[in-house]
């Protein structure tokens, strides 16, 4: 009966070190400015945190933020990103993030916001309560 017990007790530790796990992979640190009039393509550039070594998936979603607080949801949204593929991004350029965005065509001319909702799994406890991240990479959407 002390097997069970002793299985059971380590079981609960397991679970209990992964759901533990809350530290955030992925973040934000700065971003260049960037410009692009409605329609076009705006490159944003940002330095940015990755913690590779924990292997986390991830799901996100984006939504730009114009001048008048419009939320216009990326067509793309939501997609997936494998820890092989956040590993291999780290890789090529370290500590950097590119995003090539189309300006919504409606958005109003002003200070713009990129806005990532991202849910990371970096352990199977994480499936059921992902960490959840939100990012904001500002931008000017030119008249």
């Amino acid at each position: 009966m002390w097997i069970a017990y002793a299985l059971l007790l380590a079981t609960v530790i397991s679970v209990a070190v992964f759901a533990a796990d809350r530290d955030a992979p992925f973040a934000v640190l700065s971003v260049e400015p960037a410009f692009a009039k409605p329609g076009d393509v705006v490159m944003l550039r940002a330095r940015v945190y990755r913690d590779s070594s924990r292997e986390c998936s991830a799901v996100f979603s984006r939504y730009v933020f114009d001048a008048s607080g419009a939320r216009h949801d990326d067509p793309s949204s939501p997609a997936s990103a494998s820890a092989a593929m956040i590993e291999g991004m780290e890789k090529r350029s370290p500590g950097r993030l590119t995003l090539a965005l189309t300006v919504p065509d409606k958005a109003a001319p002003g200070p713009a916001t990129l806005v990532s909702s991202l849910e990371y799994r970096c352990n199977k406890i994480h499936r059921l309560w992902p960490i959840e991240v939100t990012t904001e990479m500002p931008f000017t959407v030119l008249p």
